[in-house]
Formats: structure tokens, sequence, C-alpha cells
């Protein structure tokens, strides 16, 4: 068992009444800041990069009450990685929902604005995978559990258990382990353990040790084996040459079908505990249910800051990707004067089922601006069967009388085909529904979607989309580092309000390169992508339609990095709103007291720019400086906002002083905090 450090006792009920009064206070001294705020959501989680997988982003946008803005408000959407079908998307009832793809894989940075009306904005960011196989493996999950002992570091992304008599169990699909010392890596799917026994497959064993790679099924143990040692029999005059089963303990490859003696020598890393008794946070539970890369689920837990138990939890979820040792910032926010509350009491938590209740308050900054000061109570239910189906429902706004519903429901119909719908109420006056339904066939796929989005009352606003794709799965040109595919589109899109319409039909053919990226050297690629398109119909380009996408990027250093874009997009009636040509880069540099980060999008033909950026410079272990810069513009609109802190580290966390350019005030940072 990897040791810890003492642990504090937990706070006295003195403590906890000072820190109820300081919530009280914080609540009470929160300047009312901020014009609006964006929540953003994407629906399915993660999609496959093939130019065709649609991914319907929502975005609730509300005013600096929490109201929801007015219908026709316009949102602009864009993405770093991909593009979107629409760019400028009214609201109905608060919502507004548009559409994305992507040819290339990867992590997507989505940023969402609400301009110039409501000074609001917020980015999320989506994964693309390259393979369809991995869309699968998003959706299962690893089951721990140890009664004795179990703790887990946000900052190393490990599980650290121990239980006497085998006392730890885990569990990932058809492999189950049982063990007396067990650490399990859940970004990398890692599992080591000590005097286990494993059921894998048809077979269960015993082993002194075992390391096991979860996602690819397979691994190494040190165990009792039995080994067919040959042996030479002298009988004169004849000499024989047999075998006899021996007893030895050694490595042996651990797979569904059994066991085989391992060859070689194993790094002893695969055997050797990382030491975690340093983190600044843990969590300490008796059962664990984690989906890596997503979330992570605890069963009575406690919150460890610093070595103090801070706080205690039947129930607690965890994103997989928190970029904070304190995870209570997730609970309780304020950040430019404006308190964020975002607390979820759970009701149930199981790999299958989770329902929740969740109090919010405010809305966080996050990567984006705006604030609000709406007070919501949601509940929450979410289901899942790992890659066969899964589902949520929510109902916004328990006890308001602007509520609102939305469910969402995916399902593997059988190996080759599946269905993803989602249909939202805002304000139950208004609907969002969306339904895509996609098949496999013997080197063809075929996807159907509908969108619908309209008003049950007031001002009457109408949207429909219907998209249709036959594609024929990628074919390799010869010895070129270069895919294609080729296929039958066809699309109906119609917009209709009190004061226009529009309405476009297409139908035709689409080809698409997509380039394999090539190396450049040890620390740089370029890939990209050519899809032509020639479609007839109402409301579209005669000719040829084309897109083009290319990306370079390179890493500087083990801790810096550098990704450059160009799109190109000529389709005769996106190509006005979104720019027939677009420039992206993004940078990130990490090294010594200098950390930076860059973020930008600009259209050459028309005007629409989105940028952003952070520079932290520490120039003592105590001290550090750092300035943000954010920009959007579109269409002779724009918000502008930089700010410049200085700040003190006390403990894990810091206080000092920060000027706004939006807020025109300086403001004292306290703990995370921000009060004038």
């Amino acid at each position: 068992m990897v040791g810890l450090r003492m642990m504090k006792p937990m706070a006295s009920n003195g403590a906890l009444r000072i820190g109820g009064l300081l919530v009280l206070w914080c609540l009470a001294v929160a300047a009312w800041a901020g014009d609006g705020a964006v929540r953003l959501g994407a629906n399915p989680w993660i999609s496959l990069a093939d130019g065709r997988s649609n991914v319907w982003v929502t975005a609730q946008v509300t005013d600096h009450a929490g109201r929801n803005v007015p219908d026709g408000t316009q949102i602009v959407f864009q993405t770093n990685l991909g593009s979107f079908r629409e760019s400028v998307v009214p609201t109905i009832n608060g919502m507004a929902r548009a559409s994305m793809t992507s040819n290339a894989a990867g992590t997507a940075t989505i940023t969402v604005s609400a301009f110039p009306t409501y000074r609001a904005s917020a980015t999320m960011t989506y994964e693309f995978v390259a393979d369809r196989a991995l869309l699968s493996t998003a959706r299962e999950f690893v089951e721990i559990v140890a009664p004795t002992y179990l703790v887990y570091s946000p900052e190393y992304s490990t599980v650290v258990a121990s239980g006497a008599d085998y006392g730890v169990k885990v569990r990932y699909k058809d492999f189950e382990l049982e063990a007396d010392d067990v650490q399990v890596q859940l970004n990398t799917y890692e599992v080591k353990a000590r005097k286990a026994r494993v059921k894998f497959g048809k077979e269960t064993r015993e082993y002194q040790e075992v390391y096991f790679r979860l996602n690819q099924r397979r691994g190494i143990g040190l165990t009792t084996y039995v080994d067919r040692t040959p042996r030479v029999l002298d009988q004169a005059p004849y000499v024989f040459v047999d075998t006899e089963p021996r007893s030895r303990l050694g490595l042996v490859d651990v797979t569904s079908g059994g066991i085989t003696p391992y060859q070689g020598a194993a790094p002893r890393t695969y055997f050797t505990f990382t030491d975690i008794g340093n983190a600044v946070t843990l969590v300490s539970a008796k059962k664990v249910v984690a989906y890596p890369g997503r979330e992570i689920q605890f069963h009575r837990a406690e919150l460890i800051v610093g070595g103090a138990r801070v706080m205690r939890l039947p129930l607690f979820q965890l994103n997989a990707s928190v970029n904070t040792p304190i995870v209570t910032d997730q609970f309780i926010n304020v950040t430019n004067n404006q308190l964020a509350i975002d607390y979820p009491h759970y009701l149930s938590l199981k790999p299958g089922q989770t329902s929740l209740l969740r109090l919010r308050s405010g809305t966080r900054y996050g990567g984006g601006v705006g604030a609000t000061r709406g007070t919501s109570l949601d509940y929450e239910l979410r289901w899942n069967r790992g890659d066969e189906m899964d589902g949520g429902l929510t109902v916004n706004g328990l006890l308001r009388n602007d509520w609102g519903l939305g469910i969402r429901q995916f399902y593997k119909l059988d190996s080759r085909s599946t269905v993803n719908a989602q249909i939202d109420l805002p304000n139950h006056s208004g609907l969002f529904g969306t339904v895509n339904v996609g098949r496999q066939f013997d080197g063809w796929q075929a996807n159907a979607t509908a969108n619908v989005g309209k008003t049950l009352s007031g001002l009457p606003y109408e949207n429909k989309q219907i998209f249709f794709d036959v594609d024929k799965d990628p074919v390799k040109l010869g010895k070129l580092p270069v895919n294609m595919t080729y296929g039958l589109s066809a699309s109906q899109i119609q917009w209709d309000s009190a004061a226009s319409s529009q309405f476009q039909s297409s139908v035709g053919l689409r080809t698409r390169f997509h380039l394999t990226p090539i190396t450049l050297g040890p620390t740089a690629s370029i890939g990209g992508s050519l899809t032509v398109s020639h479609l007839v119909g109402h409301n579209v380009k005669q000719g040829l339609t084309t897109g083009l996408s290319t990306n370079f990027s390179t890493r500087l250093g083990p801790s810096s990095s550098v990704v450059l874009g160009y799109d190109y997009l000529d389709d005769g009636f996106n190509a006005s709103i979104l720019g027939r040509h677009r420039v992206t880069a993004q940078t990130y540099f990490n090294q010594g007291p200098i950390s930076f980060r860059m973020l930008g999008s600009k259209s050459l033909d028309i005007d629409r720019l989105n940028a952003s950026a952070d520079l932290s410079f520490r120039f003592s272990p105590l001290w550090r400086i750092g300035t943000a810069y954010s920009l959007d513009r579109y269409s002779g609109s724009s918000f502008l906002d930089y700010s410049f802190v200085v700040g003190y580290r006390v403990g894990y966390r810091e206080i000092g002083l920060s000027w706004s350019n939006r807020t025109k005030r300086i403001g004292f940072e306290l703990l995370g905090a921000t009060f004038n």
C-alpha cells in the first residue's frame, strides 16, 4: 500500500459555522456584473472525424437575471477544428442549436458568443476520434471496490487501493481481478496488482504480481504454471526424446485465450506503483466507477485537501479532465465579482444509472465571459448500457415558471445500425428535436439526420433541416498517403419567421480526399482534406462546390506546441456568412516561470475574428503576474476584454489584485475569488 501523510481531523463545528458565514458574506458582497451567460452542451458527446457525422451543439443563453434572452437573438458558433453548417443561429426561447462536422481527429475548441446585445460567450472542448471502434470504448467503465482503503488522485489520474485476503475488486467488461494491492491509472487503462486472482476469458488464475492494459485486453503476470520441459531417455540401443510436465515460477503473457510463457525480460516499471502521497487533493471512497477520459463516480467519498479532510459526501462525481487539484472549486466559485454555485446532490450513482438534483446560482466564467444571477434547481437522470445504449433526462428550473425539459437517447440497434435522438423544450414553449440514423453496409454506410426548431407560443419561428448521405468506405489511392471516399448527398433546409423565410434543397455527388498526416521531421506533421461536390437544386451554387482544410502542427519542446490551419469553403449558401477563407492558430508554451496560451481564428474575406490569450510569469516561488486577452468580432459588432493580475501564493491558492477592462475597477483576489 502506498503511504499517505497523516490526515488532519475534520473541521470543527465552529469552523463550519465560520465557513457558512463566509459563504453568506460572499453572497452579500458579490457585485452584480455581467450582461448574460451562455451554457453549452453537445450530442453525441464524442464523434467520428469522418466529415459527415453530425455533432449538435446547443447553447442556452440567459440575461443578467437568468431569464431566457428574447427570441431571434443572434448567436455565433465557431470552432478551431471542423466547421459548423450554420454559423449564426437565432434563439428560440433562449436556445440555439447548430451542427458541426470534422475531417480531422483531435480536440476541438468551440466558442459560442451572444454579441453585441448580450456581452457573453462560452467555450467548450469536444473530442473527435479517428476510429469507429473508439466510440464503443469511450462508453465503457472500470469499477473498483475496496471497503478497507481506496484513494484517487486527480493530479495523477490514479486509484490506489488495498485490502487483505483479496479485498480489492476490479471489473472491466469480462475482466475481473481480486487482489491485496491494486493501482489503476485511468488515462492509460493500466492495472497493477500484487497477490492477485484474475478471471479473464475461461480461466481463473492467481498471480504474485500482474500488469494489465484493459483497453488492449492483454497483460503480463508472475505466476506458477506448468511447462512441458524436453527430456532425453537413453534406452539402448535407442534414444527417445519426450516432454514431462514441470511446475515453474515465471512471467507469462495474459490474454483471453489463456497464458503463454513470456519471452524476454519485462520492465520493472510494469509492476512498480506510483507514489501519490504528495498529491494536493485526494478522494477517499469505498467504491469507484470510472469512465476513462470522461468522469469518475465515488461512493461514500471524503475529499482530502493538503492532508485535511474537508468534506464528506455519500455520492460524488468528478470530471476526469479536471485541471485543478482543488476539486471543491467546482461547487462554488467567485470570479470577476460574480458568485457561481453548481452543487450536485446525488440521488443514485451506479453503473448504468445516475440521478441528482443540481443547485445552480450564477454562471461560472470558465473559458468565456459573462455572468448571470439566476438561481435554478434542476433534476438530472442519466442511463447507459456500455456501447449499446446511452441517454439522459433533464428538467431545468424546478419550481420556476420558465422550467424546461430535455431528453436524449443513443441506441445501438445491431452491430451495424445506430439511432441518436435529442428533444428539448426550453421554457416549455419551444421545441428543438434532432434524430440521426446510421447504417453500415459492406463497403458503404448511410446516414440520415432530421432537425427541427420552432416556437410553440409567441412570435412564430420554425427551422427545418434534413440531411441524407450515402458514402463508400475510404479507399487508399495507390501508394499515396491519401484516402478517398465518394457518394450521394442530399439536403433540405428551411427557415420561416414572421419577417422572412429562406429555403434550400440540393442533391448531388460528393468526393472527399483525406491526407494521412505526413511527418516532417521528429516533431512536425501536416494533414488535410479536400471535399468536392456537384449539387443541383434550389438556392444551390452552380458548378462545383469545394471545401479545403489543412493543418500544420509541431512541438517546440516537451511542453510547447504550435498548430496552424487554413480552411476554404465555397458552397454558395453558407460562405457569405462563414467566409470563404479562414486561418487559425493555436499555441501553448510552458517552460520555467513562463506559461502562455493563445487561440485565434480569422476569416480573410468577411469581418469575423475570435482570439484569446493568457500569459503568466512567476518571478518568485510566491509571486506572479499575469494577463488575459479576449476579442470577439463579427459583422461590425465586437466585444473586447483584457485583465491584469498580481498574485501572491498562500498554500495552494493565491491572493492578489486584479484589474479588468470590462469592469474598469481594481479587484481583490482572495483564495481564487474576486471582491471589490
